[in-house]
């Protein structure tokens, strides 16, 4: 199942549930969480395109090239409600680089500003989003 398609319910009932007992912070609180699931799903559907792409001998682009990423992160995901699919959900754009010598694609999360890759498993704290890419 497409994780994708239970975002407008998840938001529409958690923020209703949160704006009516404890106010905007945790509607906040909770939205983000659900952009977490989002962009990681994306991040890791766009690491496995790039894997795909480059055992077939397609056109990748290179780690660092911002705009050509963009370009390649458009051509191969979509995004509803008129938003750039070259950026997260928090309208910051996806990067690609190398993070600890491991290549990386990545958000810089909820609280927009770049920092230490978050692995799956941490939950407080989060800081950037990554999917290494070509670890499987």
């Amino acid at each position: 199942m497409n994780p994708a398609r239970l975002v407008p319910a998840l938001l529409l009932t958690t923020g209703t549930i949160g704006a009516a007992k404890n106010g905007p912070e945790v509607v906040a609180k909770v939205t983000d969480t659900v952009k977490v699931v989002m962009v990681r799903y994306e991040l890791s559907q766009l690491a496995q395109m790039y894997d795909r792409d480059s055992i077939l001998g397609l056109p990748v682009p290179k780690p660092g090239n911002a705009e050509k990423f963009s370009e390649w992160v458009r051509e191969c995901l979509r995004a509803g409600g008129g938003r750039d699919a070259a950026q997260d959900l928090w309208e910051t754009p996806y990067r690609f680089d190398w993070a600890t010598g491991v290549l990386t694609m990545r958000s810089v999360g909820p609280d927009c500003e770049p920092g230490q890759c978050a692995s799956n498993e941490e939950r407080e704290g989060v800081d950037d989003l990554c999917e290494i890419v070509g670890k499987k």
